[in-house]
């Protein structure tokens, strides 16, 4: 994961972060990436949560069974 992206929840300790996913390929790869930026989320008391997901990549999240750790949002 990006030194950026651990830097940014350190620093942000606690934060919800609206992660828009529109135009996101819905393969394996997605899923696993995104999934990664949710625990290192978590490991700083953050919450990711998909925006503007499309029908395909929310199928696969819940296909991959990750549904409760990678939310649909507002």
């Amino acid at each position: 994961m990006s030194l950026r992206c651990c830097a940014f929840f350190a620093a942000n300790a606690g934060c919800y972060v609206a992660c828009d996913v529109a135009g996101v390929e819905p393969d394996a790869v997605t899923v696993d990436a995104l999934a990664r930026l949710q625990l290192v989320a978590n490991r700083n008391g953050c919450q990711v949560v998909l925006r503007n997901a499309s029908v395909g990549l929310l199928d696969l999240v819940e296909l991959m069974g990750l549904t409760d750790v990678l939310p649909e949002g507002p």
